[in-house]
């Protein structure tokens, strides 16, 4: 998010605003971007990707949100272990790692439910 200090102009020239980018070897789409202005507020904007000399006024903030990569490979296929690290670096919360990677997570130990892990992937 940048907020304007003063009047100015802004250009974007971004992608994949529209459509997700793909994921390879049976891996899940990635998520598209926007440009916001004034988000949560009564002057709310949602821009296309590409904008050229667009006008701002001072106390405008405009959220930039990039697209991610699609994925690489089955998220269930994934080690347990590698999702679990994701979640000790604060990439993943419990719930992706649950819905999206079939694995459960025990907060308190930090540690990955293996009998749960395999329940959930239908093992």
């Amino acid at each position: 998010e940048n907020r304007f200090l003063s009047p100015g102009y802004i250009s974007c020239e971004a992608d994949r605003h529209y459509e997700a980018p793909v994921g390879v070897f049976d891996g899940a789409p990635g998520l598209t971007g926007s440009l916001v202005v004034n988000p949560g507020t009564a002057r709310e904007e949602n821009w296309p990707s590409k904008v050229t000399g667009q006008k701002m006024a001072a106390d405008d903030l405009i959220r930039i949100t990039a697209p991610s990569g699609g994925g690489y490979g089955d998220p269930i296929k994934r080690d347990p272990q590698a999702v679990l690290d994701d979640w000790l670096d604060d990439y993943i919360t419990v719930a992706i790692a649950r819905d999206v990677y079939r694995v459960a997570i025990d907060e308190a130990d930090e540690t990955v439910d293996s009998d749960e892990t395999n329940r959930l992937r239908g093992g």
